[in-house]
């Protein structure tokens, strides 16, 4: 028996700083600031629900288009375009991740839709009637559809965000609402049923640490966005290289890096001031005394091979998501980029 899918026609909102305007997407003529699409129900031969029911324990559990456990996983990836050629997508679907956030993309929105175009991605920021997509034969393979939201900077080959889904979100939005961040394409925040998920690539402070004010900026900005997004969802994991070590087991030499970006006494402060607001770490919650876990490591000969890294990639939740983490990860075999992945696991 067939079922009827009902998708309005894509809804533009304001963006969080109502004097802000919003941004033009560069793939369509809709802004794209904040885009809703109302999702009834998506059946292609998969579950859809974000939040199913454990028959066994009679408590809701959080499953992927698959039935299983839902899995998410962010990475810088140090340009998507060079990633591929280092076999991304080969990676992407041995993984069977159903949430996969991308940081430093490095791609306009243009050249980002003809890699859409080739491997089948269904964008989140168009109008559904408009999609390059055939659904119907995707339907029939073995693949759920796989949804896209992109978050470019205006100079090219710079910063920018990804998300990739078979979890169609109910809102995603673009940015926190204030261009000095949003130039550079540093986030996106895409709410599901029952959770809202922030993928967020945080500023470099540079190497002379030219960058720090704009970087403490940014987190403060970020942060109040969160904040005001908790009156209304408990349920937030915020994801993505957040460039910065928190302390002297997330880096490998602490005492001569005191002065370098990312390991400076005020970037540190800064992170402990926004776990302070009832954020978890989840992977030093579930691991408090592993060391020699790094997701980044610099392109120096041997450095990597020595393992002489730095953990500045992160999974932060809520305490009410706390309860669904399974597992927090740091995949440090997989290559590809200076960042390897790092994933969560909700149940």
């Amino acid at each position: 028996m067939s079922r009827n899918l009902k998708v309005d026609r894509a809804r533009v909102h304001s963006s969080h700083n109502e004097g802000t305007q919003p941004r033009q997407s560069q793939v369509s003529n809709l802004p794209t600031h904040v885009i809703y699409v109302k999702f009834i129900r998506r059946f292609h031969g998969f579950a859809s629900n974000e939040l199913l029911t454990n028959h066994e324990n009679c408590n809701p559990c959080y499953l992927g288009p698959h039935g299983q456990p839902m899995k998410i996983i962010s990475w810088n990836v140090n340009g998507i375009r060079a990633c591929i050629k280092k076999g991304f997508w080969e990676w992407f679907y041995q993984t069977n991740a159903d949430i996969v956030c991308l940081q430093e993309t490095k791609i306009m929105a243009v050249d980002f839709l003809k890699i859409a175009r080739e491997y089948n991605l269904i964008p989140l920021l168009n109008d559904p009637e408009e999609l390059p997509f055939d659904e119907q034969a995707s339907s029939k393979g073995q693949r759920p559809p796989i949804y896209y939201a992109l978050a470019c900077a205006k100079k090219p080959g710079y910063s920018g965000v990804a998300i990739l889904t078979k979890i169609r979100p109910q809102l995603v939005t673009i940015g926190l609402g204030r261009p000095e961040c949003d130039n550079e394409g540093r986030t996106i925040i895409a709410d599901f049923d029952k959770f809202t998920l922030v993928n967020v690539y945080v500023p470099n402070g540079g190497r002379e640490l030219e960058r720090i004010p704009f970087k403490l900026k940014f987190n403060e900005h970020l942060l109040k966005v969160l904040q005001k997004k908790r009156s209304t969802q408990k349920n937030i994991i915020c994801c993505g290289d957040m460039n910065v070590a928190h302390q002297e087991i997330d880096i490998k030499n602490p005492k001569s890096n005191e002065n370098n970006s990312g390991f400076t006494l005020t970037e540190r402060e800064s992170f402990t001031k926004f776990l302070g607001h009832d954020y978890i770490d989840t992977y030093r919650h579930l691991h408090p005394d592993t060391k020699d876990v790094y997701s980044w490591w610099s392109y120096r000969p041997g450095v990597r091979e020595k393992n002489i890294g730095w953990r500045i990639d992160y999974f932060v939740v809520t305490p009410d998501m706390l309860g669904r983490v399974k597992k927090a990860e740091v995949h440090m075999d997989q290559w590809g980029s200076d960042h390897c992945p790092i994933s969560l696991v909700l149940t």
